[in-house]
């Protein structure tokens, strides 16, 4: 939480957290991390495909 994001204006995550909520505990910092591609993949049965690609199931849309 103390590697500065450059794409953020250099500030820290903490320092985005802090601006945004300024009465926020230190203790957030020590929530586990949640991997949202992985749930995605399982909630959805996105087999992976390779190494870390994902295989998208392709949706027929109706003709006009």
């Amino acid at each position: 939480m103390v590697r500065p994001n450059f794409s953020k204006g250099g500030k820290t995550p903490w320092e985005i957290i802090k601006e945004d909520r300024p009465h926020i505990s230190p203790e957030v910092l020590l929530f586990p991390i949640v991997d949202i591609d992985a749930l995605f993949r399982v909630k959805f049965s996105i087999p992976q495909r390779g190494q870390i690609i994902p295989a998208f199931v392709a949706i027929k849309m109706p003709s006009n």
